[in-house]
């Protein structure tokens, strides 16, 4: 006869249970009827994970299989628990304009990052419904000027950078063949003089290459 309660003896095999299963690696799987052929063939090119020093300790103790009851019909349909879904943030439900991070990009130094618009006139808030970046072809954008907030809505079926670059070019050589370049080589010259304080900056640190990352083509439109 044991001299032992059945709770302390329940709790003296849970001890050496966890004991014995500390170190060992476990392999958690839903049960498939595949689950054995999956095992098999875990088990056999499990040691060549042995290669490599950090996953030899890891795999010291060897691995233990576990498997996880799959969920039935009646979980489904009626779950136990109250579960509030939970969407993981992807470029394929994100909206809104976002840069490339590219520090070379001029069209991502102009460009807003944000879910949404204003209009100057109306003074009513549009939200952006898709992802756009400056990759994007067939786009409806919207420019404004930072001094006075005039707008001017254009489309492109080209990539957004090119477009962008074109406008940026065309203010930045003082052409007067848009609408919009004329506005902004009327209206303060705002682009115009950021782009020639970058220039000065680029010559001036000599950051150009092969000394700096600058390339000749950064300062093309100013010289």
């Amino acid at each position: 006869m044991f001299n032992e309660s059945r709770s302390q003896w329940l709790h003296k095999h849970k001890i050496s249970e966890t004991e014995s299963q500390n170190g060992a690696l476990l392999f958690i799987k839903s049960y498939i009827k595949q689950y054995c052929e999956v095992k098999r063939i875990v088990n056999k090119y499990l040691p060549v994970l042995n290669g490599d020093d950090k996953l030899r300790k890891v795999l010291q103790h060897g691995c233990k299989f576990v498997i996880r009851r799959v969920k039935t019909l009646g979980n489904i349909l009626s779950p136990s628990d109250v579960c509030v879904s939970q969407n993981t943030a992807t470029w394929l439900n994100t909206t809104g304009s976002f840069g490339s991070g590219a520090t070379r990009c001029i069209t991502c130094r102009h460009m807003v990052k944000s879910g949404e618009f204003v209009s100057s006139s109306t003074k009513k808030v549009h939200k952006i419904r898709s992802f756009i970046n400056r990759n994007n072809p067939l786009v409806i954008y919207l420019l404004t000027c930072a001094k006075c907030e005039i707008q001017y809505v254009g489309c492109t079926s080209r990539k957004l950078k090119c477009h962008m670059c074109e406008h940026i070019g065309q203010i930045a050589s003082r052409s007067s063949s848009t609408v919009v370049t004329r506005h902004f080589l009327d209206c303060g010259e705002i682009i115009l003089r950021l782009l020639h304080r970058e220039a000065y900056w680029i010559f001036t640190l000599d950051t150009r290459q092969p000394k700096g990352l600058n390339s000749r083509f950064d300062v093309a439109g100013c010289v």
